[in-house]
């Protein structure tokens, strides 16, 4: 089983959702007492949410791209968050290298 790297606190209802539903599917898969391999990093919405309120998306990459990187290169890094972040997310996961 992959170690999934999951992005929460976009908001921590959202984060409990994919938790939630990460694992779900990991029992249906595999049965038994399995769970999902998962490493969390959750940002505070509030300082994503002064970056918006600014209209500095950079400030919003820079913060998810400081989360991607936390994570080791097993981790499949995954961010419930607008797709115009996946560049920052490759790029801040392809500088370790």
């Amino acid at each position: 089983m992959k170690t999934v790297g999951l992005i929460g606190g976009m908001s921590w209802e959202s984060t409990i959702t994919y938790y939630d539903v990460l694992n779900k599917e990991i029992v249906s898969a595999l049965g038994g007492f399995h769970s999902a391999k998962i490493l969390m990093y959750s940002v505070d919405f509030a300082e994503l949410e002064a970056n918006m309120s600014n209209g500095n998306w950079e400030g919003i990459a820079a913060i998810l791209a400081d989360a991607a990187k936390s994570y080791p290169d097993s981790a499949h890094c995954r961010c419930g968050c607008h797709k115009r972040y996946s560049r920052w997310l490759y790029e801040s996961r392809a500088d370790r290298h």
